[in-house]
């Protein structure tokens, strides 16, 4: 069952812009150049509904034991090395390596020259939830909503239909991880 259902849809809905929900953020003037575009990532980007492994991936990917831990991951910490970053939109689940460089975006963020959330939606896109998510040597695939665009003002309704859609589209033994200190 890859493509939405009604169900996934009741439990993932609104659709949101970025950063819609959020008091201090505006998507016309925190989504900087650069991180507006999506068409240069067409290529890139994988439909999640084929449940495989994204376009990108090769196996240094995969995310050792010992990375686990002194990453952090299981505690819903970021490892942009190994991360790849996922939205549901209207379709489906949309995958694509964070570390996808992105040119005009390291112009204006130099400490981080590779996609974001938006490179997968495009600044008029919108979608129902955001996050990232782990490929592991041990099968587990480890999952959080670490999107200050689309992840953070979800509701944790929203968040358990996520995973739900994601264990849906067959992807196995995925793991739920939230941020903890």
């Amino acid at each position: 069952m890859p493509a939405l259902q009604p169900n996934h849809i009741e439990g993932l809905s609104p659709l949101i812009f970025a950063f819609e929900g959020q008091k201090n953020k505006d998507r016309n003037i925190d989504v900087l150049e650069g991180e507006k575009e999506n068409d240069l990532f067409f290529d890139f980007i994988s439909d999640g509904r084929n449940n495989g492994y994204p376009k990108q991936f090769h196996n240094h990917l995969l995310v050792s034991d010992e990375e686990l831990e002194t990453k952090k991951i299981k505690n819903g910490n970021s490892y942009p090395l190994k991360c790849f970053l996922w939205v549901i939109d209207q379709e489906s689940i949309k995958i694509i390596w964070e570390m996808t460089t992105n040119i005009k975006r390291k112009s204006l963020v130099p400490k981080k020259p590779y996609v974001c959330h938006t490179n997968i939606t495009g600044i008029e896109g919108k979608a129902y939830i955001g996050g990232e998510l782990y490929f592991c040597e041990n099968g587990e695939i480890y999952v959080n909503f670490n999107s200050g665009r689309f992840g953070i003002v979800a509701s944790e309704e929203k968040k358990r239909m996520a995973i739900q859609y994601i264990k849906d589209c067959e992807f196995k033994n995925v793991v739920r991880v939230d941020f903890q200190l």
